[in-house]
């Protein structure tokens, strides 16, 4: 039997309810309204969120007296420029003297409002302005905002064809960032994980002063975000900070330069007993390559393998790596290949830096998933292509 139009509805709103609830737990207690499924599916999770939100804190407090007297550490002006479902906007209304919540899409910017009421966010200021070059002045200069924040669509308008590169986002930050950083000192921008970093920030300029590449769910998850903080008369370096919005506490933060100029120990001798480390997602968007051998002595496979070795794991990088115990090491070789599966049977498989992708490297071992197993078929400078059997940690 066919369903009526009410019984989809309903079935609908149940389905957003559920993501909501995961994405934005707090949320989860109240009666929210949620004009589209879209809205629900972009807009950040609390744990994001959140993240931006101490972000903000600490954009505040870098910001220089200003001429009506104004000191350093008080609380934020943070214009939300494409406000969406308002999950951001929400988080930065506990750290923000006001909030400005800007979304151009009526029915979606009066859900956000009624929304607000419900949650109890008292700080918050609503506009619906299409933010132009024509437009950004006028809707920003009553708010006198501290810190402008954007979340440019990465979808064309008409086709929902998703775009990567900055000026092909709505609102076009390249164009818009002189007016902005006249009207505010800092610009915080979130961007797709997909962005190229380099690019970016050399399409940004030198206004660029960091980069933060955030993870969610632990190692094992995927990059989820990538912020850029602008700043108004910035010369300084340009740093990147890589976190794990979702779990563990730990960052790492460095500079393109410390990166270029590390050297990586190379793993001479591989045993079983030894860890081995995946880098997150996160940790391979920023670049940390070199680096992680230089500052937490681990030895890596080799230049273009970017696993890595030692004997025990760091506390600084937990969270942001993998840790697999080494059980036996194989040479990648027709007789090894062969007897594999004899032995294990079932294994996740991993390719790393050697001509096949894992599902190819998979068929030929004749593994099946499971059982807690880990195998990597990866090139080492010092043993050539080999077959590490490990044990997740």
């Amino acid at each position: 039997m066919k369903k009526t139009f009410a019984e989809i509805l309903s079935e609908q709103k149940a389905e957003v309810k559920s993501k909501m609830s995961k994405k934005v737990p707090e949320w989860s207690e109240y009666s929210l309204e949620y004009p589209s499924k879209l809205c629900t599916e972009q807009c950040s999770s609390s744990a994001t969120a959140r993240y931006k939100a101490k972000l903000m804190e600490r954009v505040a407090s870098s910001r220089r007296p200003q001429m009506d007297g104004e000191t350093q550490g008080c609380k934020p002006r943070i214009a939300d420029i494409t406000g969406g479902l308002g999950v951001d906007c929400w988080a930065f209304s506990e750290v923000a003297e006001a909030v400005l919540h800007n979304e151009m899409n009526i029915e979606l910017s009066d859900a956000v409002r009624k929304n607000f009421e419900v949650i109890g966010v008292q700080n918050a200021t609503f506009s619906s302005v299409c933010i132009t070059p024509d437009t950004v002045e006028k809707a920003l200069s009553p708010f006198h905002p501290s810190i402008v924040f954007a979340d440019p669509a990465r979808r064309e308008a008409g086709t929902g064809k998703k775009v990567f590169k900055l000026e092909d986002c709505t609102p076009d930050i390249l164009t818009l960032k002189q007016k902005l950083l006249e009207i505010s000192e800092n610009i915080v921008i979130k961007l797709s994980p997909m962005a190229d970093i380099s690019l970016v920030c050399k399409s940004l300029g030198e206004c660029v002063r960091e980069v933060h590449v955030l993870g969610s769910g632990g190692p094992s998850g995927e990059c989820k975000e990538l912020l850029i903080w602008m700043q108004r008369d910035w010369k300084g370096p340009l740093s990147i900070t890589v976190a794990d919005a979702g779990g563990s506490q730990n960052t790492i933060t460095f500079t393109p330069g410390e990166e270029a100029e590390s050297i990586a120990q190379p793993a001479e001798e591989i045993a079983p007993g030894d860890i081995l480390m995946e880098p997150s997602a996160a940790l391979m968007k920023a670049g940390c390559y070199n680096l992680l051998c230089q500052k937490f002595s681990l030895r890596k496979l080799s230049a273009s393998t970017h696993l890595y070795v030692a004997q025990s794991i760091p506390d600084e990088i937990i969270g942001l790596v993998k840790c697999f115990t080494i059980k036996e090491v194989l040479p990648m070789n027709g007789t090894s290949i062969k007897s594999l599966s004899k032995v294990y049977p079932r294994a996740d498989v991993t390719a790393r830096n050697i001509p096949m992708s894992s599902d190819q490297l998979r068929i030929k071992l004749k593994v099946t998933p499971g059982d807690g197993l880990h195998i990597f078929g990866c090139h080492s400078d010092a043993l050539g292509r080999i077959l590490l059997i490990t044990e997740r940690m």
